[in-house]
């Protein structure tokens, strides 16, 4: 049976929004990245509490270098295979290997973000670390081996805070094989006035966007005790704000953007949340609510 490669996996068209603002974050992990390509090193680790625009972060990071980016999802479940190469049988019935996004940017030269990195399997871990190596190689399933491209780049971002079996948090640990290989990036929520300006950048007042991101730090120290199953964000805000301008209550723009995308039982468990009134009593209504019926 013969074997040949074919191409697949285009990079993420990414644009950076219209109201973006450099972060703190932003600024740590382009240095972050300077460091690693001056000391040999292809990994730069994002870690930081869920919610905290770490993927934002790294995704406009990769931008600012000029370099296709490809924005690859970790689970528990997530092998070799959904990163470098996947064996499919053609017309023909060949055997060919579909290179995944891992591979067309060590190939080329690009910026592979592994989102929820935290997830990987140890033994996809185990499969990974020598590419992650500075001077490593990597190896095909169909037999080939080449070392990356010069500008080949992984940003591996993680949680820095994950739930036990119990409902609390603790610090997530990283593996000392894999911190060896890596620039440390210790990212975190980002400051009132940074957060701030990225509401007033999108044009929000001051006045407008000070309660919902009060509210917000309030949702995020439930989510920390375990009492909230979903991280607050930075662009669950953004639509409290939209929803805000077009005339909905506090508790009404928060019910909203708190069930937004959620799958089923997710959206059950938030919705008990709302029902005995643990989120609503974190939310304060601002002036525009006294005296107007909620929409």
């Amino acid at each position: 049976m013969s074997t040949t490669v074919q191409l697949h996996a285009q990079p993420a068209n990414f644009q950076p929004d219209a109201n973006y603002r450099r972060t703190r974050t932003c600024r740590a992990i382009d240095e972050a990245i300077v460091l690693a390509r001056a000391s040999g090193t292809r990994v730069v680790l994002v870690s930081g509490p869920s919610g905290s625009s770490k993927t934002y972060a790294a995704r406009h990071a990769a931008h600012r270098l000029g370099l296709p980016q490809y924005l690859l999802e970790i689970s528990g479940a997530t092998t070799a295979e959904d990163l470098i190469d996947r064996p499919w049988a053609d017309e023909d019935r060949r055997l060919v290997w579909i290179e995944q996004g891992l591979t067309r940017a060590a190939r080329a030269g690009g910026v592979v973000i592994l989102d929820e990195f935290d997830l990987a399997s140890a033994r996809l871990l185990g499969r990974l670390h020598s590419i992650f190596d500075s001077q490593g190689s990597l190896r095909l399933s169909s037999g080939e081996e080449f070392v990356p491209h010069k500008d080949f780049l992984v940003i591996a971002c993680c949680n820095g805070l994950r739930r036990d079996g119990g409902g609390s948090y603790s610090t997530q640990s990283i593996s000392s094989a894999f911190l060896g290989r890596a620039v440390f990036v210790a990212a975190n929520y980002l400051s009132a006035r940074d957060e701030l300006g990225i509401y007033i950048q999108a044009g929000y007042t001051k006045d407008e966007a000070q309660p919902v991101r009060d509210s917000l730090d309030s949702l995020r120290g439930m989510f920390k005790r375990g009492q909230l199953p979903i991280p607050p964000s930075i662009r669950m805000a953004l639509r409290v704000l939209a929803a805000r301008r077009i005339g909905l209550s506090s508790k009404r723009a928060w019910q909203l953007a708190l069930l937004d995308g959620l799958d089923v039982r997710l959206a059950d468990e938030v919705h008990e949340l709302i029902a005995a009134s643990s989120i609503p009593a974190t939310i304060p209504p601002t002036e525009a609510d006294h005296g107007t019926a909620s929409t």
